[in-house]
């Protein structure tokens, strides 16, 4: 029967996902579907392959998704989007489906097993994690559905549904992708041109609206003028937001908007570091260092206060980290001390600074979590009001309350159990994590792995903002997780684990 399932789910797609596109786009999604289900089928023959193109493209998809005529309407200081738009939103799914079909199958009943026994309270809490979240689905956002003033609850928790479980999975393409020293290479190699390419390509945007090229925001009706709109959009990315004469920039880069972009930064210094720690040509070496520089500088003219404060902060903690020389050490913090001397007396730096001072001042991001935190803990209770119903992604199809502290969403969507449950998950990632970390010997490995641990332990508590349910890092925590637990077979070129063979890529 197993010989035969990867035909039974093709013949399927092959019908069901045409016709969805269809009732979504008509002929022309149609014909997207069927294109789709090719190349679906051809990635699931390479999963290697896919898996690579799936970091590429959650780099670029932003970009593709604008570039491409007739994925939204201007309409005033609105923008709509049109059934386009929903399509370009499924190629992603496209990069990661097949090759998890793919590697789901490949593995053995005994595999399984062996795996359940040695990850036994991973398996457990992320059970734990997706009962929850579909009692919550079955009886609070279907019966939700038929009062008329929600909206279509059933699609809002179905987003909701593939948004919180959706890239669980990727904890396996990660473990799977990363099988030796030189896969783990590639994959630092890819993250380290990606971010090159994302960030020169940003510059081009901070320039060309520096100088004129594009006028962003200026002249847009009002509230778009101030705030960041697919209107003020220039040459790649989304939605952004320039307007120099209040000092106003928050530029996208090469994202669908400022906030994803801001997190890809922060995500970015993490492999940036890693980079410098790979066995590997001095190319790669001076490559890593120029990608770092350009992340920082990036962060400087993005507009992101969370970028700005994080990317430099983590860089210095890395770099203390991973360096057990002390002269050395002190050579990098003399560096860094500086270069920071040096950017103050710049003055597009103190400009970046000052915006910063002012908008924390405006908006105090502390006082912001604490009565957004405070206001959904008086509403506590055992159940939440159904998952979905913070997402901006499914404000299209009904009722949501838009919610950017990342806690107080699960309270609001999953209540008591939610939260309970989630951070009994993270936690336990942690510790596996760490416990990972710890059976390392190499000491490159064990220096890149600390750096995947310090990123997986500060977005399973981040508080601020919803990262894990946005790309990037939605991809990159699962994935990462699943390189880490990796790493100390990796080491010593053996499976203790599950154990797969190399696929034609």
């Amino acid at each position: 029967m197993k010989k035969y399932l990867p035909f039974l789910i093709l013949g399927l797609s092959a019908i069901a996902f045409p016709l969805l596109l269809y009732v979504l786009s008509g002929m022309r999604g149609f014909i997207a579907g069927i294109l789709l289900v090719i190349g679906g089928a051809y990635l699931y023959r390479y999963p290697n392959t896919s898996l690579y193109l799936l970091l590429i493209y959650i780099c670029f998809g932003g970009t593709i998704t604008y570039l491409i005529p007739g994925t939204y309407i201007t309409d005033g200081a609105f923008i709509r989007f049109t059934p386009q738009y929903a399509i370009l939103q499924i190629i992603i799914d496209v990069f990661y489906i097949p090759p998890l079909i793919a590697i789901v199958l490949a593995y053995k009943k005994q595999d399984y097993q062996q795996a359940y026994q040695k990850y036994k309270p991973i398996f457990g809490a992320i059970i734990a994690f997706i009962f929850v979240t579909l009692i919550h689905f079955l009886f609070i956002n279907i019966p939700n559905h038929f009062q008329a003033e929600q909206g279509n609850q059933i699609l809002v928790g179905i987003i909701g549904l593939k948004t919180w479980l959706g890239y669980i999975p990727l904890i396996l393409c990660g473990y799977y992708l990363s099988k030796t020293k030189k896969h783990l290479t590639t994959i630092i190699k890819l993250q380290i041109i990606l971010i090159v390419i994302c960030c020169v390509l940003t510059l081009f945007q901070y320039y060309a609206l520096t100088a004129g090229l594009c006028i962003g925001s200026v002249g847009l009706p009002e509230p778009t003028f101030h705030r960041t709109s697919l209107q003020a959009r220039c040459l790649i990315g989304g939605s952004l937001l320039y307007y120099p004469d209040w000092n106003l920039i928050r530029l996208p880069g090469t994202f669908v908007a400022p906030w994803q972009w801001g997190w890809f930064l922060i995500s970015s210094i993490f492999f940036g570091v890693m980079g410098t720690l790979i066995p590997a040509e001095k190319y790669w070496h001076y490559l890593s260092w120029f990608a770092i520089f350009l992340l920082v500088i990036v962060s400087i003219i993005s507009g992101q206060r969370i970028a700005l404060l994080l990317v430099p902060l983590f860089l210095i903690i890395l770099l203390l980290v991973t360096e057990n020389n002390f002269k050395k050490i002190g050579i990098k913090l003399g560096i860094t001390i500086l270069l920071i001397i040096i950017g103050f007396n710049l003055n597009f730096v103190q400009s970046a600074i000052n915006n910063f001072v002012g908008r924390w001042n405006y908006s105090d991001p502390i006082t912001f979590f604490i009565n957004t935190f405070s206001r959904e803990l008086n509403q506590l209770n055992i159940f939440g009001n159904g998952v979905g119903v913070t997402l901006s992604a499914a404000r299209r199809f009904g009722s949501i309350s838009l919610i950017e502290i990342f806690p107080a969403q699960i309270i609001h969507e999953m209540g008591i159990l939610g939260i309970i449950t989630f951070y009994i998950l993270a936690t336990i990632i942690v510790i596996q994590g760490y416990k990972s970390y710890q059976k390392i010997e190499d000491k490159s490995i064990k220096k890149i792995g600390l750096c995947l641990w310090i990123f997986i332990l500060f977005i399973s508590y981040n508080p601020y903002y919803y990262p894990l349910v946005v790309d990037p890092v939605n991809i990159y925590y699962w994935f990462s997780f699943g390189i880490l637990l990796r790493l100390p077979s990796m080491e010593k070129n053996q499976e203790s684990a599950m154990i797969i063979d190399e696929d034609p890529s």
